[in-house]
Order: C-alpha cells, then structure tokens, then sequence
C-alpha cells in the first residue's frame, strides 16, 4: 500500500551571496522597525555582524542584541533570553550564527507571548499557536536550522549531569531563512568539517529512517551528492566560494529533507554522548555514522545502495549488502580526508559498556521518536555491539 505523508516547509527561503543586505527590508516586510538579535559571541565579533547593525542603522531599525547563547544552549538560558524578548516588545526575533543561536532564536520567539515555562514545551507539538516572527541566518553549513520547526536544549539533570531535550512544532518554522554563504566563510577547518559531516548525517537519516517520503528524498540526496562533492574542498580552503555556496545549498537541502522526516538513531547517541563529554554535535554523528549505516542496513538494502552510487554518479549499480560497506568506508575516509579522527578516545573521551548503556537508556527515554523512526528496530543491545569499536 502507497503510504499518505504531510510536509510542512519553512515560509520563505533566501538564498544567495550577499542576501544578508535583505535583512532590514525582511524586518520591515513585517512591518517592525525594531527587532531581537540572538547570536553568540564568535560571530558578534565577525566583520560581518557590524556591517549588519550599520544596515539596520541606515534603515532606522532599532535592535536588542543578545550575544551569550553557548553551544548546545542550556534550558536556563533560554528563560533569559524568554525574560528579554518579553520585555523589549519586538516583534520580530532575529538568530544569526550556529544551530545552537537559530535554536535558542526559535525557543525565544516561542516564549515572547507567553508566560509558559520552556519546559512545557518539551517533546512534539506542545507550542502555542502564536509566537514572535522570526529570520534566521545560518553562518554554517551543517545544522539547517533555519528551515527546521526543531530545537534541540540541554537540560541539566537534577542528580548532575546534562541530557538533550527536544522541542518539535510547525510554529517554530521561520518566517524567512536568509541564506548567505559568504557568512560561513568565517567558519575553522575543524567546525566545517563537523557541520558538513551533520548535513551528511541529517540527508542519510532522512533518506533511510521508516517516515521517508518523495519530496524529503529528493532533497536527501542531492544533499548527499553535493556533499561528496563540496566538503573536502570547503575544508580544504575556507575561502574557496564555490565550495562554500554549494556546502550552504547542501546543509539547506538536508535541512529541507529532514525538517519533513526525521533524524533517527545516530543523533540519538551522538545527542547522548555529545551531552554527557561536551562533544561537538556534528563531529559525533560523524564518528558514530559509519558503525549506524551497517547496522541498519538490513532494512534499508535498497537505499543505502542508492545512497552510495549517488556519491558515484550512478544512482543504479551499487545493490545488495556489500553496498553497506561501501558506503561505511566511503564516510570513514571522508572524515579522515577531512580531519575527523576516527574514535572518540582520539580527543580523550573513553567509554566501556556499562556508559554506553547508560547514555542510550537516557537518550531512548529523553528523545524515543529517534528511536522509533529508525528504518532498523533498535534494540539496546545489538546497539551497543554495532559501535563496539568505538568503546575501550
């Protein structure tokens, strides 16, 4: 039976070199000539972020600026910034910077009309239905952000400890993406690197996970193809423009593809390890992905091959298992050829059984639709023997 899917999709996209000097007329199509900016404090020192507010200055655009979101925003500081937004009155929340600034700008647009704590919004469709307007502008090319209705917090436990909440609403969509790519010129060798390799992951687990749908494939992998093609280069050299347009288009396509589907159970564990050792989202679905794509192979024979002969130009000749394999290599000498180290114990982080079991109880418990929209049922266990190599 041809299964019925629902797609919802972020209101309008902008995308081009130099489309960041949209933003004062964005602001001005919402009939604001005020608005929140929430950043962190790497891209406010960028050249870019002055030349930002001197455009909003010739457009008689006031603004508040908020610059203290931390990676992977922590549950407290999201009721700062609800406690500002509610306060300045704007009527329009701008985020610019990592996915982490577009998240806390998505959970501060969501907190400006109510006096609702951000914890009652925890898990899927819980938001209220009106909330501040919002623009986000990426300056990475990985998260996609920008055109999600998701936002990912850490929330730390009361026995210590952090764990990674999820917030999952359509009125978390934005108003506008405005996609620069000579924003993430800016961006180190190592975080281009790790939020190419998270599109990579977002475009695998959308194209593979159990809710996929035609529209989210065609996104997926072409995502996936221009990311075979652009990373290396993109990181390679920073200032190449060319990798750097098409790295923005894939992180938009993968975003645009999961945004309607679902990531699955590699951002489950790498939500989970990333939370508990403070490690780089995108650098752990990195390490993690290759051990996921054989394991969940047996369910998704099929794609994963798709999957692999994209990276090679033909989407029909790769078939059967061994394609799982050709496609774990293929990651795992992506990330070498781009500096991602092939374990966690490379960067210090050693976990045995006993932890890693720990962290994937907590993650099925905190974020279980990852879990379920898995294309492979995933048994603890047979989890924890896929990544065995990763463990000491």
């Amino acid at each position: 039976m041809l299964q019925p899917f629902l797609t919802n999709f972020v209101h309008s996209i902008r995308f081009g070199s130099g489309s960041i000097n949209e933003l004062p007329a964005a602001i001005k199509n919402h009939e604001s000539d005020s608005c929140t900016i929430i950043t962190d404090e790497n891209v406010r020192r960028q050249p870019f972020f002055e030349k930002v507010l001197e455009g909003l200055d010739e457009a008689k655009i006031s603004s508040t600026i908020y610059s203290g979101v931390e990676p992977d925003p922590n549950i407290d500081t999201i009721k700062d910034l609800g406690e500002l937004v509610r306060k300045d009155g704007n009527s329009v929340v701008v985020g610019i910077g990592g996915g982490s600034s577009l998240d806390a700008a998505k959970c501060a647009a969501l907190l400006g009309n109510t006096s609702e704590d951000i914890e009652s919004f925890i898990g899927l469709n819980k938001c209220p239905r009106t909330v501040r307007k919002k623009i986000l502008i990426p300056t990475t090319s990985g998260t996609g952000s920008e055109v999600t209705c998701v936002a990912v917090l850490t929330k730390t436990q009361s026995g210590g400890g952090d764990t990674k909440v999820l917030i999952k609403d359509p009125v978390l969509y934005a108003e506008l993406a405005l996609i620069d790519p000579d924003l993430t010129v800016s961006m180190p060798q190592s975080v281009t690197a790790a939020t190419g390799m998270d599109a990579f992951t977002h475009a695998y687990e959308s194209y593979t996970n159990n809710v996929y749908n035609p529209i989210s494939d065609q996104f997926a992998i072409e995502a996936i193809k221009l990311i075979g093609q652009w990373l290396k280069r993109a990181v390679t050299d920073g200032t190449d423009l060319k990798a750097r347009y098409f790295m923005s288009q894939a992180s938009l396509f993968a975003g645009l593809a999961f945004a309607n589907t679902a990531t699955a159970l590699v951002h489950a564990i790498a939500q989970g390890v990333g939370s508990r050792y403070h490690i780089a989202h995108g650098f752990a679905n990195a390490v993690i992905l290759p051990y996921i794509i054989k394991f969940n192979s047996p369910a998704c024979i099929e794609k994963t091959a798709q999957i692999y002969s994209s990276l090679n130009g033909d989407i029909m000749h790769s078939k059967g298992f061994e394609s799982a394999s050709q496609l774990s290599g293929f990651v795992k000498q992506l990330n070498a050829d781009i500096g991602i180290p092939a374990d966690f114990s490379s960067i210090g982080v050693k976990m045995d059984e006993k932890e890693i079991k720990e962290i994937l109880l907590e993650t099925k418990e905190n974020t279980p639709q990852l879990w379920e929209v898995n294309s492979r049922s995933a048994d603890i266990e047979e989890v924890i023997e896929a990544i065995k190599p990763l463990l000491i």
